[in-house]
């Protein structure tokens, strides 16, 4: 008769961390769950509001195009801005 199969996570995850795909997925899978734990930490409580929050978007209109499309198209308008056409 045939030894009996460890069965669990503690076995999982052994059985897992012996090749190096398994060991990589390991570590992946600690920074999404360090990561889930450190954002709410870290981030403002308040982002919902201030997103939501006009003040932000005055300096910074829907159809403005960015500091960087200058470096792509080297057309700008009045006052240095980038002009699309």
């Amino acid at each position: 008769m045939a030894a009996p199969v460890p069965v669990g996570l503690k076995a999982a995850l052994l059985e897992a961390v012996k090749t190096r795909s398994g060991m990589v997925g390991t570590g992946m899978l600690g920074f999404l769950v360090i990561l889930a734990v450190l954002v709410p930490l870290l981030a403002p409580f308040d982002i919902v509001s201030a997103w939501g929050s006009s003040a932000a978007w005055v300096d910074n209109p829907k159809l403005a195009a960015k500091r960087s499309a200058t470096r792509l198209t080297r057309q700008t308008g009045p006052g240095g801005t980038t002009t699309l056409s």
